[in-house]
């Protein structure tokens, strides 16, 4: 128990967080916080990856380059929106600055029904969007767990869930970093639980022929105090379990 305390404080600023790792090449499997990684949380914007492949593969997107006009008056500018959400965005830009109009805007287009028909076919977490058709991924009703993004991810990354062009497309998306040695890919989410925030950080390290995947969940009191902790605490297990050089 000790142990686990000191690596709490290592890994997540002493904050509350949970960390499940899957090697893709044995199937081994590596969590800190057990419990946390079976609970259920609301994806935020990590529902990105899937909702971009739901998206081209229900022909709402046409590919990256497909462009969505930002209607203000039926999305009105939030205080706490980052500068990047007031204009409009392709998919590209819309993942890269996870532009959450953008996204609803697409669920309009995709409708409750092949919202939840999709949900269902691809299995991704309880699969319920019943609270509301433009945020049920924003705090509502959809769920999931760490180890069910990892499990998530495994099915998406060997095209099981999506077409092999789709599936090719969104991995270009979600690639945060490539070097000669290895691509570290992922998607971020965020938004207010109870009295804080709950960050998430989900993907995959491709090295070489081998992949791992990982799914990292924290809360903490604010926004800002795990804007950047996701990434630099994924970075930092991730070199201690020797995936990242």
């Amino acid at each position: 128990m000790l142990l686990l305390a000191l690596l709490a404080q290592v890994w997540f600023g002493g904050l509350s967080g949970s960390f499940v790792l899957v090697d893709g090449a044995t199937d081994e499997v590596w969590r800190h916080d057990p419990a946390g990684c079976a609970r259920r949380y609301a994806p935020f914007s990590t529902f990105k990856i899937p909702h971009a492949g739901i998206a081209l593969e229900a022909g709402v997107l046409e590919g990256p380059d497909h462009r969505i006009e930002w209607d203000p008056e039926t999305y009105p500018p939030q205080p706490f929106w980052p500068e990047a959400w007031h204009r409009s965005h392709d998919l590209r830009s819309a993942m890269k600055f996870s532009v959450v109009p953008y996204f609803r805007e697409v669920a309009v287009r995709l409708g409750a029904e092949r919202e939840q028909e999709w949900l269902t076919r691809i299995g991704y977490g309880n699969a319920d969007p019943s609270s509301g058709l433009t945020d049920f991924w924003l705090g509502g009703s959809l769920e999931i767990s760490p180890d069910g993004q990892v499990e998530f991810l495994q099915r998406f990354y060997r095209n099981r869930v999506f077409s092999a062009e789709t599936t090719r497309l969104v991995k270009d998306l979600i690639v945060l970093e490539e070097t000669p040695e290895y691509r570290l890919s992922g998607k971020t989410g965020a938004g207010p639980e109870g009295d804080g925030w709950r960050g998430w950080l989900v993907g995959y390290v491709e090295r070489g022929e081998r992949v791992w995947f990982y799914a990292l969940t924290v809360k903490g009191p604010d926004a800002e105090s795990i804007r950047t902790l996701r990434l630099e605490e994924t970075r930092r297990i991730l070199r201690e379990r020797g995936v990242l050089p």
